[in-house]
């Protein structure tokens, strides 16, 4: 008598565990795909701000640093 409805609840539970697999298998692929696009915004982001700290500096296109001589 109980069998029936133990079988019943494993199933549902059964279809529930598969469900939430199955959302969980769709969604992480585009929360990994989010994060490298943002990792790549951000590198992007970094190399900016290096080639401008480069230029300040006369690293970045090959003259040396502008020394202020004027007292």
């Amino acid at each position: 008598m109980y069998s029936g409805s133990i079988l019943a609840g494993l199933s549902f539970l059964l279809i529930v565990a598969m469900l939430v697999l199955i959302v969980v298998s769709i969604l992480v692929p585009f929360f990994i795909m989010r994060i490298r696009r943002e990792a790549i915004e951000t590198n992007a982001n970094l190399e900016k701000i290096i080639r401008i700290i480069e230029q300040q500096s006369g690293r970045g296109n090959g003259t040396s640093p502008k020394i202020n001589t004027t007292i």
